[in-house]
């Protein structure tokens, strides 16, 4: 019984951290909704089992809910951001795990959250972490976000792209930016996705 309400309290505690985001920013949540998507079909290309893609899908949804800390005028401003309003926007993965670690009480899950914007060769943040040192789902989760970023854009960051160039730039990215064996996932998930979509013969 114990076990049954803790789970109860947990699910409501993911579902109103989610409620309050959609409330905040409707455009992040729907962009988190993409990318727990997108993120879970890598897991599945890459034979994730049933337990950790739910943890994924989680992760997906709430990766960005440290901008519940960020002002909307930084969120949406048009054109180049201040030093000091890209500090607050690099402030979110540490946010956003501490929230997720409150809520649902998942270190992994946090782990998976706060480390999103590392990046394969170090250069990433809030912790500079290189390689295998990032968490696998963060990788999962990078590749993601950068590419659901590129294709519907961002008011201060990029203007959107084509899938067939977002799926260019990942690969261009690997080894760099993003895990290979990640990036190589998602972009053959995505060309899967896209015969599926067409047929095989073509669009």
């Amino acid at each position: 019984m114990v076990g049954t309400t803790t789970t109860r309290l947990l699910k409501s505690g993911i579902r109103h951290l989610i409620a309050v985001l959609r409330l905040y920013d409707p455009p992040t949540f729907r962009h988190s909704q993409r990318v727990a998507f997108l993120a879970c079909s890598t897991g599945r290309w890459l034979g994730w089992d049933p337990g950790s893609l739910r943890l994924l899908a989680v992760a997906g949804l709430l990766h960005d809910v440290g901008k519940l800390a960020v002002d909307r005028e930084i969120l949406h401003k048009p054109g180049r951001l201040t030093g000091e309003e890209w500090q607050a926007i690099r402030r979110h993965p540490a946010t956003g795990a501490q929230l997720v670690k409150r809520v649902t009480g998942s270190s992994r899950i946090a782990a998976w959250v706060r480390s999103h914007h590392e990046r394969w060769d170090g250069a990433g943040y809030p912790d500079g972490l290189a390689g295998p040192a990032i968490p696998l789902g963060s990788r999962v989760l990078a590749v993601a976000d950068a590419f659901d970023a590129m294709v519907v854009g961002r008011p201060y960051h990029r203007r959107r792209i084509t899938v067939e160039a977002a799926l260019e730039e990942i690969e261009h990215q690997a080894g760099r930016q993003f895990d290979p064996e990640v990036a190589r996932a998602f972009i053959a998930m995505m060309n899967a996705r896209a015969v599926l979509r067409t047929g095989p013969g073509g669009r």
